[in-house]
């Protein structure tokens, strides 16, 4: 039977490069469960921005009467977006003496911080785009949940966001309503499939009272759920990165919406050794950026 010996140890460092401190960093951070697969449409780019359009559909075709000319209809331009990356990088260092003396629960604590936290910036980003839609402007001048979405073709407006109210059955009810009357460029009404009720953790039972009771948690009466499995919770039943403990949002499927994670680099870390200091060095850096082109398959309410 092999035993793992401190001095073992030592050439998981050197003066050169750290190949396998590096994998377990990655291995560590692919690891942990991510909501942005979930909830975003995935892209990636070879440039440091990224830009999306909206584009007026055409009108129901109308009533043609015999020897009557067709009635051609021209496409309007909507609201233009740019996205800019971003690079988020941190480092760590580790002493030669740490490692000299075995320090190397120390070293693994650092290791899996280091790995976490890449993960936990990702998430807190992609998070903070829902808390931030009551307020942060969007790219048609109006916040991404708002009751007066200027429409591309009809002068009307359009709404994505619920009254102000705490999370239950009437309001869920509501805000399932307000995205099934989602209207397109033209006012007209379209079909969205609610995919995802998405709460924090200080809701994440109410969630599942709503959702999941065959029988409606508020009625005494032994009354149906109309809404008992309409729509799923995440995996674990909240999203711990919601900086709110009122705010709940539905989203439709991911190809009925424009929530846009982007991609340009991957995380790489790097290591090397500074002879001065007589420390190792580990380095990691991604790029990336989240957003939105337009506000459809996503309601949202502030609650209360």
């Amino acid at each position: 039977m092999s035993t793992n010996l401190r001095s073992n140890l030592g050439d998981y460092f050197g003066p050169g490069k750290l190949p396998e401190l590096e994998a377990t960093i990655l291995a560590k951070a692919e690891s942990y469960p991510s909501m942005i697969p979930i909830l975003y449409n995935l892209e990636t780019t070879d440039t440091d921005i990224y830009q999306t359009t909206t584009l007026s559909g055409l009108q129901n075709p109308s009533l043609k009467n015999e020897g009557a000319p067709v009635s051609f209809q021209a496409l309007q331009p909507g609201y233009d977006n740019t996205i800019t990356v971003d690079t988020y990088a941190t480092g760590y260092r580790i002493s030669k003496e740490m490692v000299r003396d075995g320090k190397f629960n120390y070293i693994q604590r650092a290791t899996e911080s280091f790995a976490k936290g890449q993960y936990e910036v990702k998430e807190i980003a992609a998070a903070s785009l829902l808390t931030g839609g009551f307020t942060d402007t969007g790219p048609d001048g109006v916040s991404l949940f708002n009751t007066a979405h200027p429409l591309e073709n009809s002068g009307a407006t359009g709404s994505n966001l619920g009254t102000a109210a705490a999370l239950s059955i009437t309001s869920f009810r509501a805000l399932r309503n307000i995205m099934q009357d989602t209207v397109n460029e033209q006012g007209q009404r379209v079909v969205y499939s609610m995919a995802y009720l998405v709460v924090g953790q200080a809701l994440q039972d109410t969630a599942k009272e709503i959702v999941k009771s065959m029988y409606n948690p508020e009625n005494a009466n032994n009354a149906i759920n109309t809404v008992y499995e309409s729509v799923q919770l995440l995996p674990g039943g909240y999203w711990n990165y919601l900086n709110s403990d009122t705010n709940f949002f539905i989203i439709s499927q991911k190809n009925e919406h424009s929530l846009t994670w982007l991609d340009r680099q991957p995380l790489e870390v790097t290591s090397d050794y500074d002879k001065h200091a007589f420390a190792h060095e580990i380095i990691g850096d991604t790029r990336w950026a989240r957003d939105y082109g337009s506000w459809r398959g996503v309601v949202g309410n502030a609650g209360a």
